[in-house]
């Protein structure tokens, strides 16, 4: 009796091991797949970084900086007026933006955004890696810019500049 008993235990034992070895094998399974699906996000991620930092994307954001160097006093007395008047300040953006022919470089900063955030919101990307790299640029961009996307918004398409907007967490 002794015997089965042992025999019996033995066999509740290994069915119990295997359950078990089964369930973590499904676990571990679960995690590398996991782990290599956020790496290839992570992996794609960084080819968007590599796109900011090549042409056309890096000639146009060195355009755009270039251009608000240039215009930095107007911009500072805009912003120092007393009483401030947002409108002013906006009108002094729109200008130095046309008059310095920043409009084809700013749509392809938007548009890259707006790639990058479909990226994002598909899951192809990794969310939090995207925001790491891009989410100060995107909100710099969106407030040195932000007379140019409300008035592209009012007059061709309500969604543009949505990209930089999801990133900055704007309305």
């Amino acid at each position: 009796m002794n015997l089965e008993r042992v025999k019996t235990l033995t066999d509740i034992a290994t069915a119990w091991l295997g359950v078990i070895a089964l369930i973590s094998g499904g676990l571990f399974a679960i995690y590398q797949y996991l782990q290599t699906e956020k790496a290839s996000k992570v992996k794609e991620t960084l080819s968007f970084l590599k796109q900011f930092n090549e042409a056309p994307i890096f000639d146009a954001r060195k355009n755009i900086s270039m251009a608000r160097e240039r215009n930095d006093e107007l911009l500072e007395a805009a912003l120092n007026k007393k009483p401030f008047n947002e409108q002013d300040y906006d009108n002094v953006i729109l200008n130095y933006e046309k008059r310095e022919g920043l409009l084809k470089d700013i749509y392809i900063i938007f548009d890259f955004f707006d790639m990058l955030q479909v990226c994002a919101d598909k899951k192809i990307c990794d969310v939090e890696t995207t925001e790491l790299f891009f989410k100060e640029e995107s909100c710099a961009l969106f407030h040195q810019h932000h007379a140019r996307v409300m008035l592209e918004r009012k007059k061709r398409n309500d969604e543009f500049a949505k990209g930089v907007m999801v990133l900055c967490k704007q309305p």
